[in-house]
């Protein structure tokens, strides 16, 4: 394995664009099958919560990154939608004229000739577009959108609650003894960036936090999960999200970076902490089981359904990567577009 010294400084940007197979990307395609060579990341409410709590936690938060929507953004006006249509199409610039809307008025004409807009219908287009202009609350989107380039959208609230979150991981007693600073004969390392092969397979993973107690002689491996169920509720997102992709694969990952800088250290099992936005007060964490690795390593049924192991999604994805036209798995053609009807669940009396 070749691995990327602990803490090396990429971005979040770099990591993401570094061309290798990584859990996220298997996880998709045991959901997505095709459709997760195609799939691009968004930021929702859900995630940007996680990325704050993170980055506070974790201690590189950076005000600069996000932006607080005001009110504006949350208007459901017709004048907003026609602003929201107009702005797709607009590039601007935050630097010089663009900052005035009118200089825009030309473009934003032809906008309307183009597209359907729902603003005044039965008006001529210069005659809304004057309309549009004269608006005050059209200067103020715009100074707001200006202002939004190039950052996370987020809110007062959604900021307050990962504070809060933060303050209780560091705090409480099921987890502070995990983030809390260093001490002693302690290294803890957070957003780990590691490279490395399996079965011949390029990879790349990014552990939350490590541990690495000198006294003891142990290595401790976290991921931090955020959502907005109660955290006892963490399995169901465990097998849906295919988390147990990332156990499986961050161990190996881990045990083999061990290997090659404390081969007389011992790896405790991946443990994933969660806590929910829901109740920002109460996180558990979850140790995963050398069960669960055998079986993420084998594949597994669970309740009737089964999961594939990471070879067979390995598989799968290159088979889709092989050529893009590709809308079943191999099987499926292997079987002239037959399948059986799903009876697992028919109880026969």
């Amino acid at each position: 394995m070749n691995y990327l010294p602990i803490g090396m400084a990429w971005t979040e940007a770099e990591y993401r664009a570094f061309d290798a197979m990584s859990y996220s990307l298997l996880s998709s395609v045991y959901r997505e099958k095709e459709f997760a060579l195609h799939k691009k990341f968004v930021a929702n409410e859900a995630t940007i919560f996680g990325l704050i709590t993170e980055s506070k936690l974790f201690g590189d938060y950076d005000e600069n990154d996000y932006y607080i929507v005001p009110e504006i953004f949350k208007s459901e006006s017709k004048l907003k939608g026609a602003l929201d249509i107009i702005f797709n199409y607009l590039q601007p610039s935050v630097d010089g004229d663009t900052k005035k809307l009118v200089m825009y008025k030309q473009k934003i004409m032809d906008i309307f000739k183009s597209v359907e807009i729902d603003y005044f219908k039965n008006k001529e287009v210069e005659w809304k577009v004057d309309k549009l202009l004269r608006e005050k609350e059209s200067q103020k989107y715009w100074d707001a959108f200006l202002a939004s380039i190039g950052k996370i959208l987020t809110t007062d609230e959604l900021v307050k609650s990962a504070t809060e979150a933060k303050t209780t991981l560091a705090t409480h007693p099921f987890t502070r003894g995990i983030f809390a600073q260093e001490f002693g004969n302690v290294e803890k390392h957070s957003q780990v960036k590691l490279t490395f092969t399996y079965n011949g397979h390029k990879m790349k993973c990014m552990l939350d936090w490590l541990i690495i107690d000198h006294d003891a002689k142990v290595i401790k491996p976290y991921d931090l999960k955020t959502g907005f169920d109660n955290a006892d509720y963490f399995s169901k997102s465990y097998f849906y999200w295919r988390y147990d992709i990332q156990a499986y694969l961050y161990s190996g990952a881990v045990k083999e970076l061990r290997d090659r800088i404390y081969p007389d250290y011992t790896v405790e099992e991946f443990k994933f902490v969660f806590i929910s936005r829901g109740n920002v007060y109460r996180p558990l964490v979850y140790r995963n089981t050398e069960k669960m690795l055998l079986a993420t390593q084998k594949g597994y049924e669970r309740f009737g359904k089964y999961y594939k192991s990471v070879d067979e999604l390995i598989a799968d994805y290159q088979w889709y990567k092989a050529d893009v036209n590709r809308v079943y798995p191999e099987e499926i053609y292997k079987q002239n577009g037959e399948t059986f009807i799903d009876d697992k669940h028919v109880i026969i009396e």
